[in-house]
């Protein structure tokens, strides 16, 4: 067994080792990337890699959240989705991004499906998504009839020779 430990080897040998291995992979092979994240120098770092000494159990479990971070975001990004009316998308109520995760593909998502927000992770039903996106669309439209009554209200009165005022006429009232 002490010969085993001393030594040197190309592929991890212990559970801490190949742990270390597998958080030096997530974060695409840059021990310095590593090293900073553990917070930990660069020759103890080495040794832990190549499995001639343990390291400290707070460094170990920095290695496993690590990988688990990765895995959680890959598992997020599986079923990348966007929730989308005509040319419109849905917003996140939270942060305003498009981009969405869902637990089962993009043809089996129904309304009560929860989906979870890539960028900030909240978690939200697809009707609920659809029902902000309507409602959106809805304000937007009633705003644009808004600024073209108002637009024509304005026009009119200058063809029938009146000087537009400064202000713009009431929406709420019929123009003539």
């Amino acid at each position: 067994m002490q010969l085993r430990a001393r030594r040197e080897r190309s592929t991890p040998s212990t559970v801490h080792s190949g742990t270390l291995a597998r958080a030096l992979a997530v974060l695409g092979g840059d021990i310095e990337r590593l090293r900073g994240r553990l917070k930990v120098p660069r020759p103890e770092l080495d040794a832990w890699l190549q499995g001639t000494t343990r390291p400290p159990d707070g460094v170990f479990l920095l290695a496993v959240d690590i990988i688990v971070e990765a895995e959680a975001l890959e598992q997020r990004r599986a079923h990348r989705v966007e929730i989308t009316m005509g040319h419109e998308r849905a917003r996140c109520p939270n942060c305003d991004t498009t981009f969405f995760s869902s637990p089962v593909p993009e043809g089996d998502i129904k309304n009560v499906t929860r989906l979870s927000c890539l960028a900030c992770g909240l978690s939200i039903a697809r009707g609920d998504l659809m029902t902000y996106l309507s409602s959106d669309l809805a304000k937007r439209g009633a705003a644009r009839m808004i600024a073209l009554r108002r637009m024509l209200a304005f026009s009119q009165a200058r063809t029938q020779g009146d000087t537009p005022k400064a202000e713009i006429p009431d929406p709420t009232k019929k123009v003539k």
